[in-house]
């Protein structure tokens, strides 16, 4: 059971690292906040799924497939009512406020057993629970890293390496919460 959690967890954590890669080398070229974080969320479309796929217990190339499209489906909802309640306050009660909601419409449409699941509400709350630890160590890590915040950390590296480290490392941490997370909602809807 425990790989069934580490390794789709594990390659969410590369995906999001991949994503925030986009922000982190090539967030400059983009003319908007919103194309940036539409851009980082491809990655995610694309490769999410199927980074959870280890875990699922489907052998099926279809249903492989279907697995991966109600996912990217899904976190296309996750990520359009994120980034409405991130432009609608700016702070933290958007962005909490944006995932709880966001997750929840997630869930929605990605159940990888769709006879055999949780609660809802229940679900939601293991996911966001694990997203939020991801999330928030992250934005720590990252003005850490960046010698800011409660914790500030001095790096011999020049300022520009500094910054793309800090963003690096929001996403490491930002894939082990949400993979942790989904990894193990696939699970659970699994054994229920």
């Amino acid at each position: 059971m425990i790989a069934r959690i580490v390794i789709p967890a594990s390659l969410f954590t590369v995906t999001s690292v991949l994503s925030f890669s986009i922000w982190a080398w090539g967030g400059k070229y983009f003319p908007s906040e919103v194309l940036l974080y539409s851009a980082c969320a491809v990655v995610f479309l694309l490769f999410g799924g199927i980074s959870l796929l280890p875990g699922s217990g489907i052998s099926s190339f279809r249903k492989q497939a279907t697995f991966s499209l109600r996912f990217a489906i899904g976190f296309i909802s996750f990520s359009v009512l994120w980034i409405v309640f991130w432009f609608a306050f700016r702070n933290t009660f958007g962005e909490v406020l944006g995932s709880w909601l966001g997750i929840l419409a997630m869930l929605l449409i990605f159940k990888p057993t769709p006879r055999r699941a949780l609660p809802l509400i229940i679900s939601t709350s293991i996911v966001f629970s694990w997203y939020t630890v991801g999330y928030y160590l992250g934005e720590m890590l990252y003005y850490s890293l960046q010698g800011k915040g409660t914790t500030p950390v001095e790096l011999a590296l020049s300022n520009r390496s500094i910054v793309l480290v800090a963003r690096l490392a929001w996403g490491v941490c930002f894939g082990l919460g949400m993979g942790t997370g989904l990894a193990h909602y696939t699970q659970i809807s699994r054994q229920t």
